[in-house]
């Protein structure tokens, strides 16, 4: 599975940003053009996925500093990815992930607005939903064939945690929901890290017997 676009809207300094990135990408610019803040976008995804976006939304001091120029009242992020099935002649498949936080008020807190995820299959009488779709009054979960399973939330924090991470049946863990869950959840951001001459990267391994 691979990011095949990644679309952005309201977060740090990335008011609006589309970005398609290949198999292997450099990204390069100077300080301040917001290098730093879509590896933090992608983190933020990552962490989405493991029922810790709450965790990081205090971490970084609330929605103030989050939101594009400190007063946008949301942000947004919208993902498609793809992956390739060589059970099925190597054909592919994509998936699209939509997340829209919104902010309350003035205040650091937040709510889910919006959650989406959609496996591409083209909408008919019998299969007229996304596998996941959820807005501010209600959060529903289908299996393929448009099954709908009750969605268990948490008494606290039930707004500021995603449904995608919150999959309990065993369907729900093994189906295209829980292997999008379990391939955004793999995702880790290493950021500041020191490559200079001394640090503790470039040093040789020593192994004792």
């Amino acid at each position: 599975m691979r990011i095949i676009r990644i679309h952005i809207q309201g977060f740090r300094s990335l008011a609006d940003v589309d970005w398609q990135p290949g198999s292997l990408n450099v990204v390069i610019g100077p300080n301040g053009s917001g290098k730093s803040n879509l590896l933090k976008a992608l983190e933020m995804l990552s962490l989405s996925a493991r029922g810790k976006l709450g965790e990081q939304v205090v971490r970084e001091g609330g929605m103030e500093p989050l939101v594009w120029d400190g007063r946008t009242p949301k942000i947004s992020f919208q993902l498609r990815t793809e992956t390739h099935s060589p059970a099925d002649g190597n054909s592919s498949k994509q998936v699209l992930y939509y997340l829209e936080l919104m902010r309350l008020g003035s205040t650091s807190s937040y709510r889910i607005e919006k959650e989406v995820l959609d496996d591409g299959a083209a909408r008919t009488p019998q299969r007229p939903h996304a596998l996941i779709e959820r807005d501010q009054y209600e959060a529903r979960v289908y299996d393929g064939d448009q099954k709908q399973f009750s969605v268990e939330l948490g008494s606290d924090g039930e707004d500021e945690e995603t449904i995608l991470s919150q999959l309990r049946s065993p369907y729900q863990q093994t189906g295209p929901d829980g292997l999008f869950n379990k391939y955004l959840a793999s995702w880790r951001i290493y950021q500041n890290l020191s490559t200079h001459l001394d640090a503790p990267i470039r040093r040789a391994p020593v192994s004792r017997h």
